[in-house]
């Protein structure tokens, strides 16, 4: 009897020290004390003492959780209350009390899918949808709850992420499409779309159809990242890239033109990183939709394209000789979309946004030599104009200065497509005649429906016009020969001496444009007043159009040149998030206009076509008014004289302008004698 007393006396004592360790232990470590208390044998002691602190502590206190987890082996009554705790678990208990409860799975299940697939919102998704990842991973359910988890998971505090993403493992493959189109979702939050992208990271790793559609919806940061899990699937990337390259649609928004191309491009800049560039060089030949092409120029640096490679291509495509138009084909048309010439263009204007950065000094250094040389030689005015932006990229200013210096004093121009005049102004020849849809399509977005019909506009004569717009520092050449010409200060809003000169009057640059007719023993194009005045009762010579001498663009002649072959509604494309790399505007600007020339130019050369500042032109303002067959036919016959009450159109538009008004069909007018902040202007003369 005394030992047997002696014995019971000491397993009650083991009892009591084990009873405590497990209530006073981290709940991970509950496990481990109850097998203790198995392989002791000491239920007979410690049961009653568990039930004693069920009974003496609240629900929700550590003490009662380990107390019940303990008595869960020999007492199945406390299932209820496990499985209470387990909705509401954090971290720190609930995979303790999961994997606790996994023998009663059976019991549990339907009561879980139920808790997650209420329709009214789980109170917590996770805790429920963990359970389930552990006991009923296979089940077809999980693609009716998949958002509703993911949703969740991308809302926990950052911290406890590990933990979820480890617990629900199990089905990660059941969530990554919902994850994916958060994700995508640009209105979530940069939080939770960050935390969609580690989730993913995670669970799409052997998912070569997720990761190619995670990369091609990606931001540049992201990219990378899809990019090195993606490559690691070649063989079954590659196939899956080409597939989108292929894709097209029609009759839809331009939202969703714009979102396929930007997958698109993405695609494409993979895919040269892959390894298959010489499949992808053929897109950037120019078209009439050049939002694919824009947005691959755009993209092949911050994308991770090694320049060489764009290098080697640019040196590998021969320069044509001569443009042969094909049949029934405008010489123009066959000048912008000319595949190889377009192409080089394109390669040009992407190895200038590589800046500095990317091209060792033995590689760069070619490669300004031959950009220098296409800049005097070449005889396409779009080549011209992407080396200059390059070389300037490159901060080669006074190889450029020293290159113009020759060109003015150029006489014969060869086959050039382009000249310097006396002001070192830089002028595109455009060969006409040329025809082209003009306006906008009753889709375009922010279209002006009265002011922007769609019609065909012919120009009959050959014409050039300035690749930038009339700098502070040029028009200060002018001012200094015609002290008489009232001025406007506005060095707070032009601030550089290379930027536009904002403030002339329509009258002033008309006065502008004679001055430099005169400069060059041409026609002038403009009568002043009785009164020897640019000012009310000036007229435009009835032949202005035919005399050679310096004018504003016509209407017609702007929008032309600003399109530069594109028909969709800027010279790039359409999308807002391209337009901060071509023109400054309200969004970018910081309130003033910046250096001519700062952006990259169109296909025609020309810098700053939308943004900066305003452009005036010839005519009047006026709805189009096209024939029976929808074409007008651009000339000035009438509205000769300039009168001061009669508005005057401007095109373009402006640093601190919305960029539904920086469009190529969009319209503005002031009077002729108006001077504003905002108004500047480029000009142009016909060619003979």
């Amino acid at each position: 009897l005394v030992p047997s007393l002696r014995e019971w006396l000491i397993k009650d004592q083991e009892a009591k020290q084990l009873v405590e360790a497990i209530v006073l232990a981290e709940t991970k470590n509950v496990p481990q004390q109850v097998e203790k208390l198995e392989g002791l044998r000491l239920r007979t002691w410690a049961n009653p003492m568990l039930h004693r602190i069920i009974e003496n502590s609240g629900v929700d206190s550590k003490e009662r959780l380990h107390a019940s987890l303990a008595l869960l082996p020999v007492d199945d009554g406390q299932v209820k209350y496990l499985y209470s705790r387990l909705l509401d678990a954090g971290p720190a208990e609930l995979e303790v009390i999961r994997d606790a409860l996994h023998p009663f799975r059976e019991r549990l299940v339907e009561r879980l899918w139920h808790q997650l697939e209420e329709s009214a919102g789980t109170k917590h998704p996770l805790q429920a949808a963990s359970a389930l990842a552990r006991y009923d991973a296979s089940s077809h359910r999980w693609e009716n709850v998949g958002g509703k988890v993911a949703e969740a998971m991308v809302t926990v505090n950052a911290v406890d992420l590990g933990f979820w993403l480890n617990a629900l493992r199990p089905v990660g493959d059941r969530l990554t499409d919902a994850l994916a189109a958060l994700y995508r979702d640009r209105d979530r939050s940069e939080t939770e779309r960050n935390l969609a992208s580690n989730l993913l990271e995670n669970y799409a790793t052997d998912q070569p159809q997720v990761l190619t559609d995670l990369l091609m919806d990606s931001g540049k940061d992201h990219f990378a990242l899809w990019f090195v899990k993606l490559a690691g699937h070649q063989k079954a990337a590659v196939p899956l890239l080409k597939e989108e390259m292929g894709k097209s649609l029609s009759d839809t928004t331009e939202a969703e033109k714009d979102g396929l191309a930007e997958r698109q491009a993405r695609a494409a800049i993979a895919l040269v990183r892959l390894g298959h560039a010489n499949e992808i060089w053929p897109k950037l030949q120019h078209r009439p939709d050049p939002r694919l092409r824009s947005f691959i120029v755009n993209w092949l640096a911050p994308l991770g394209v090694n320049p060489s490679e764009i290098a080697t291509e640019l040196n590998r495509i021969q320069p044509v000789a001569k443009v042969i138009p094909a049949d029934e084909q405008q010489f123009m048309d066959a000048v912008l979309f000319h595949p190889e010439t377009s192409i080089r263009r394109a390669l040009i204007l992407a190895l200038g946004t590589y800046r500095t950065g990317g091209l060792s000094p033995g590689e760069r250094e070619p490669l300004i030599g031959k950009l220098l040389d296409l800049y005097r030689n070449d005889p396409d005015a779009g080549i011209h104009g992407a080396a200059a932006w390059a070389l300037r990229q490159w901060g080669q200013q006074v190889k450029l200065q020293a290159a113009d210096a020759e060109l003015i004093k150029l006489k014969d121009l060869g086959d050039r497509r382009w000249f310097l005049n006396s002001q070192g102004q830089t002028f595109t020849v455009i060969e006409g005649p040329v025809e082209f849809h003009m306006g906008s399509p009753p889709t375009e977005p922010d279209r002006e429906n009265k002011y922007e019909t769609l019609h065909r506009r012919i120009i009959r004569r050959r014409f050039a016009i300035a690749a930038q717009e009339v700098s502070v520092e040029q028009y200060q050449g002018f001012m200094k020969q015609n002290p008489g010409v009232a001025d406007l200060e506005t060095d707070e809003y032009s601030p550089d001496q290379k930027g536009p000169r904002n403030g002339p009057s329509w009258y002033d640059a008309a006065a502008y444009c004679n001055w430099l007719s005169r400069q060059e023993g041409l026609p002038e194009c403009y009568e002043p007043n009785p009164d020897g005045r640019y000012a009310a009762g000036m007229r435009i010579k009835p032949d202005a159009l035919c005399l050679g001498g310096y004018r504003l663009p016509t209407e017609a002649e702007w929008e032309y040149a600003c399109r530069a072959g594109a028909e969709t509604s800027r010279f790039y494309g359409s999308n807002v998030n391209l337009l901060g790399r071509y023109a400054w505007y309200n969004e970018t600007s910081q309130n003033h206009a910046w250096p001519c020339g700062s952006l990259l130019p169109n296909e025609l050369g020309l810098f700053d076509m939308l943004g900066n500042v305003w452009e005036w032109c010839q005519d009047i303002s006026r709805i189009y008014q096209p024939d029976r067959n929808k074409i007008i036919i651009d000339i000035i016959s009438n509205y000769l004289y300039v009168d001061v009450t009669c508005p005057r159109l401007l095109r373009g538009g402006t640093f601190d302008f919305q960029p539904s008004g920086v469009r190529s069909a969009d319209r503005v007018w002031d009077l002729p004698s108006y001077r504003s902040i905002n108004n500047g202007f480029r000009p142009s003369r016909t060619y003979p």
